[in-house]
């Protein structure tokens, strides 16, 4: 189904400390199911937007690495 995975919104906290908010979205793109995780990262200076998709069939072997990207930033 397309839109905001149902009870995929939660708060996240990162390696570093910060707090995010981190979903999946599902969407079909000309007949192809693609599935995106985002996160909104805030930090003092400002806010971020992490972006890792995948067609759904892959999502599965990529979630992971997803989760590391995001839980792995730091801000420069």
């Amino acid at each position: 189904e397309e839109g905001i995975e149902e009870g995929s919104i939660k708060d996240i906290t990162l390696n570093n400390g910060y707090e995010a908010i981190q979903l999946n979205v599902n969407i079909d793109h000309n007949g192809e199911n693609l599935k995106y995780i985002i996160a909104i990262i805030e930090t003092n200076k400002c806010f971020y937007q992490l972006i890792g998709w995948t067609t759904d069939n892959l999502y599965a072997k990529s979630e992971n690495e997803f989760i590391e990207m995001i839980t792995s930033f730091n801000e420069f």
